[in-house]
């Protein structure tokens, strides 16, 4: 089951403000802010100097240490390797890894990329407010600049928010640092990050066709189909993908339309944890459903979802924006409603 969740991810773009200012306002005026003259504190002269932590280099070479070699294989064709720095975040290393050897990126979007900025993926459900099954992470948040091919992880306002959701910084950002979580370094073929389909989200999104970490050696999987892009969606596409999931649905429709099972929808889902964007004026938006028979087709709207949806169905969404756990869905007196 895919979960919703409440915040949608952020991207690392919000500057916050120092608090500087307001803590001086509220002091009075006549409490000296510091100690000074013979009320000062004298430093501790025989107090050992405090530790400076270091922290590891980046090893360049994607032959070393290949259990810290994250593989990525996109939907471009290309094969990108990063090196994870367990020394950095060891935390968000881990779960990395974890994810990855559990097949969770293969098939995953890169949901929102910004010109001039970063490619954000990591989003089962392509929207930004997904992620997955495992508990947030507690932030891990470093001096090391986010830089060109940093791997930085996306979190909430939360800091402790971050979960599976992740960037990859085309240029300097160093506004980001010990803010966002950095984790890695991409130390090959970042010419093929750079070739990541832009937009918020892209019409045509780049995506993860495999995740895999060096020391695994999984080869490259073969190149993704070219799907003619006016190819009408059948009765038979819809069929064929009544048996798989989310991201691995959307492969077997042209348009960048996306699947998604009925029953991996959870109506029960409480309004606190829906996604906040509004539904409105999507809840009047019209919807083709497709049936068999002698009438195949049938013009109806997202209201009538309700009445439509059974357990093993497919949606198909054009809008990759619009899915499942962005409709106002419950269930009440064992009933589905929307809105």
């Amino acid at each position: 089951m895919i979960k919703a969740k409440l915040a949608t991810a952020l991207t690392a773009i919000a500057l916050f403000a120092a608090p500087g200012a307001a803590l001086a306002q509220g002091q009075k005026d006549d409490t000296p802010p510091v100690a000074f003259g013979e009320n000062a504190e004298k430093p501790d002269e025989d107090a050992a100097p405090a530790a400076v932590r270091t922290y590891a280099a980046i090893n360049y070479d994607a032959a070393a240490d290949p259990e810290n070699i994250w593989v990525l294989d996109l939907s471009n064709g290309q094969r990108v390797k990063a090196r994870l720095m367990a020394d950095w975040a060891p935390g968000h290393v881990e779960r990395i890894k974890t994810l990855t050897r559990a097949g969770f990126y293969d098939g995953v979007v890169f949901h929102r990329v910004i010109e001039g900025f970063m490619a954000q993926g990591g989003d089962p459900t392509g929207t930004g407010q997904g992620g997955s099954e495992l508990p947030d992470l507690k932030a891990e948040f470093n001096p090391m600049p986010h830089v060109r091919g940093t791997l930085s992880m996306a979190r909430a306002a939360e800091e402790d928010s971050a979960n599976s959701q992740f960037f990859i910084v085309f240029y300097p950002r160093f506004s980001l640092d010990k803010k966002y979580t950095n984790f890695g370094r991409v130390i090959e073929n970042m010419e093929a990050v750079d070739a990541i389909v832009r937009g918020e989200p892209p019409t045509t999104p780049t995506y993860i066709v495999q995740a895999s970490i060096a020391a695994d050696g999984k080869a490259p999987p073969p190149p993704p189909a070219a799907v003619a892009e006016d190819a009408p969606v059948t009765l038979d596409m819809l069929n064929a993908a009544a048996g798989k999931e989310g991201p691995s649905a959307a492969r077997a429709f042209p348009l960048g339309a996306r699947a998604m099972k009925v029953d991996l929808f959870d109506f029960d889902l409480p309004p606190e944890r829906i996604a906040l964007r509004p539904v409105r004026p999507r809840d009047a938006a019209r919807m083709l459903v497709v049936r068999g028979g002698d009438a195949p087709f049938e013009d109806r709207g997202v209201r009538d979802l309700p009445q439509l949806l059974r357990a093993g169905d497919v949606l198909v969404f054009n809008d990759t924006r619009v899915i499942p756990a962005q409709l106002e869905g419950r269930r009440a007196g064992g009933e589905a409603k929307i809105g």
